[in-house]
């Protein structure tokens, strides 16, 4: 997701770099709820849990800020089947 936010936001279509930070930052703190969580499993469940319950609520937001994006930009999410997505 960084790759993506590098090459399309810039001051231009995204001033102030909010789009841009708020992006990055949801995908960092997927891997990083994951990989956390991940380390806990021997210790506490629980926390396991709730990390890996952390990283999909930051992913579901990483992906509604991209979609609204697209819409934004008058552009339509690639098919799994297209060209573009097979790249």
């Amino acid at each position: 997701m960084t790759k993506i936010c590098i090459r399309y936001l810039n001051r231009t279509n995204d001033p102030c770099g909010r789009q841009y930070d708020q992006m990055t930052q949801a995908a960092r703190s997927v891997t990083a709820n994951i990989a956390e969580g991940n380390s806990r499993h021997a210790t506490s469940k629980e926390t396991e849990m709730r990390l890996t319950d952390v990283a999909r609520a930051s992913l579901a937001e990483l992906a509604n800020d991209y979609i609204n994006w697209l819409l934004h930009h008058e552009k339509a999410p690639w098919s799994v089947k297209s060209s573009e997505h097979k790249k």
